[in-house]
């Protein structure tokens, strides 16, 4: 450089720019993936660690709740209402603890399936009575869009996690 011209910018090739910028712009989106991940992660295992812990709390009322919806006979609701909330609970905590992960959420995702046929066929006949979602903090009467709503919200978060990690393991392997 002359020390009489005013010094000018360097000018990179547009490859040269393009890789110095990439890592800043991947590492970003890795870190919102990895929050966003953990969110979604988060709020699943919470709703499912709630409704667990609610209906283990009152094992009797949530057997009446299974029963309740005239789809199998005793003693099937009894064994449902004392084994599914520990599924549930032991799943959440898979998610949030990353072990067994891929299981807890394809079982959750399961057990919110599930819940969708069960809660659609007691609506189409006609049946008013209380889901049972949360033990005793579920209510009298459902509200069978609001609850197929919230476990379609449930069923896309554990599909968008289980496709995330099928695709990080097609990358590893």
């Amino acid at each position: 450089m002359h020390p009489d011209k005013p010094s000018e910018a360097i000018e990179l090739p547009d490859a040269v720019d393009a890789v110095l910028t990439r890592p800043i712009k991947s590492s970003r989106r890795r870190r919102l993936e990895t929050g966003l991940r953990w969110a979604m992660r988060i709020l699943l295992a919470t709703v499912f660690l709630a409704a667990g812990l609610l209906k283990v709390k009152d094992p009797i009322r949530f057997a009446e709740d299974i029963r309740n919806y005239q789809l199998m006979a005793d003693p099937v609701p009894a064994g449902l209402a004392l084994s599914l909330p520990w599924l549930e609970i032991l799943a959440a905590l898979g998610i949030l603890t990353g072990l067994l992960y891929r299981g807890s959420l394809v079982l959750l995702a399961g057990i919110t399936l599930d819940f969708v046929v069960v809660i659609t066929t007691a609506w189409a006949r006609g049946l008013d009575i209380s889901c049972g979602c949360f033990g005793e903090r579920s209510g009298n009467a459902t509200n069978y869009p609001l609850h197929l709503f919230e476990n379609g919200v449930l069923l896309a978060l554990a599909g968008v996690l289980l496709l995330y990690q099928w695709r990080q393991d097609e990358r590893t392997s």
